[in-house]
């Protein structure tokens, strides 16, 4: 690139090669003018870099946002001046960041980066209840009637997740519990027994029959169909088929209510991702709480108004991060973002490349591609969740096109920094 000599006259433009006059190699003529004439300054224009005498320093103009210079030949000319409307917006955005509270800046970014990584898990966990085409709604059913057990002050846990052969599904109160959600009650009932000679499947160690747990709806059906697999002998060690009520158990919930839970946009499948993720929300506001109260106490060494401050960011933080769980959980369910997310294939990246990643999520080979198809989705999320209130300005014509997409882009940086970090 070849330095020059700039006059910027309105009239007229002159130009003195700087490496002709010098008869030095370009590099030479550079480094030259850079450390030797202090008589100027060297300014960025629109089709080079230009000398510019101190002289003329009043003939132009810079922009306060690129830094790009102009001639200066209109007397409106004032400081702080913007070469285009992007660079004023951009610059408005700059100055919107920088005078947002470094609390709640803080805050948000620590809190973004778990409800990420919360996404991304959580989405792994969830396949088996919201993979289409599956017997999702089994997996929910436990899942749901276990988190009632366990409200209802029930000492309960999940213990099908070893996938031993007919062990149970649940344990509640010492009793272990198979589920079975079939869409009749005598289907309900047949599952837990033996295709072959009919026989029930799940007994304890003790060789007595676990308990049966069919939807709520079918109980009562469901009991006289046990009842006949007692009389037929079918259950090994029982002969009373009054003991049919006391092995089979009524579920929370009923069939369809679990069918529902796997489906986009029903109101089972939201109340059961708000009761997950209430669970993640109150994690976010946690960590927000203890991130702002430390910060402005040490700021202002005032306990009363830091717990205040605090509690107010938690809260927020709360219902954001309940809101980006929810959306990513629900788009779980639809079958064409499975599809599309079906292309991010760990196998795609190098040995090494997918160790580092493994590592990093912790999570094994297995399970990436799950954590990773998750993660996207989660931030895809995040993002339309905090730009939301700017779209809604965009569309009301009091945002820009150029600030909407500044403050867009800015935030996924925001949140991949932090994640990262």
């Amino acid at each position: 690139m070849n330095r020059l000599f700039r006059s910027p006259d309105t009239r007229r433009k002159r130009y003195i090669r700087l490496q002709t006059s010098l008869r030095l190699p370009e590099e030479e003529s550079r480094d030259y003018a850079e450390r030797f004439i202090s008589c100027g300054t060297l300014h960025p224009f629109e089709d080079g870099n230009y000398f510019v005498h101190h002289t003329h320093a009043s003939s132009i103009k810079l922009c306060a946002r690129c830094g790009i210079a102009h001639g200066a030949n209109d007397d409106n000319y004032v400081s702080g001046w913007f070469c285009s409307d992007l660079c004023a917006e951009t610059e408005a955005s700059c100055e919107h960041i920088a005078s947002k509270d470094l609390v709640a800046r803080l805050s948000d970014a620590g809190t973004a980066g778990f409800a990420v990584a919360a996404g991304a898990q959580a989405w792994r966990e969830n396949q088996k209840v919201v993979a289409t085409g599956g017997q999702g709604h089994g997996f929910a059913a436990e899942q749901v009637n276990h988190r009632i057990d366990t409200l209802m002050g029930k000492k309960a846990a999940i213990v099908g997740s070893d996938n031993a052969k007919h062990g149970a599904d649940r344990l509640v109160d010492g009793k272990l519990i198979q589920t079975k959600y079939c869409d009749t009650a005598r289907r309900s009932v047949g599952a837990g027994f033996d295709g072959s000679d009919g026989k029930y499947l799940y007994m304890d160690s003790d060789g007595k029959p676990m308990h049966l747990e069919v939807p709520k709806d079918q109980y009562v059906e469901a009991v006289k169909v046990f009842e006949q697999k007692i009389r037929d002998g079918k259950v090994p060690g029982v002969t009373d088929p009054a003991q049919a009520k006391e092995i089979v158990v009524k579920g929370h919930i009923t069939h369809n209510q679990a069918v529902n839970i796997v489906k986009f946009g029903t109101f089972e499948s939201i109340a059961y991702d708000v009761s997950e993720g209430t669970i993640v929300g109150l994690a976010a506001g946690g960590i927000s709480f203890g991130i702002t109260a430390t910060i402005y106490y040490v700021n202002t060494r005032d306990s009363k108004e830091s717990v205040r401050v605090a509690l107010l960011q938690s809260g927020k933080t709360f219902g954001k991060t309940l809101a980006i769980y929810v959306g990513v959980q629900q788009l779980h369910r639809l079958a064409a973002v499975q599809g599309v997310l079906k292309l991010v294939d760990v196998n795609m990246f190098s040995p090494s490349v997918g160790a580092f990643m493994q590592k990093g999520f912790g999570v094994s080979r297995n399970g990436l591609n799950g954590v990773l198809r998750g993660t996207i989705v989660t931030s895809i999320v995040l993002v339309a969740v905090t730009t939301g209130p700017d779209l809604i300005k965009l569309i009301r014509g009091r945002m820009s096109k150029a600030f909407f997409v500044k403050n867009s882009s800015w935030r996924p940086r925001a949140s991949l920094l932090s994640l990262l970090a």
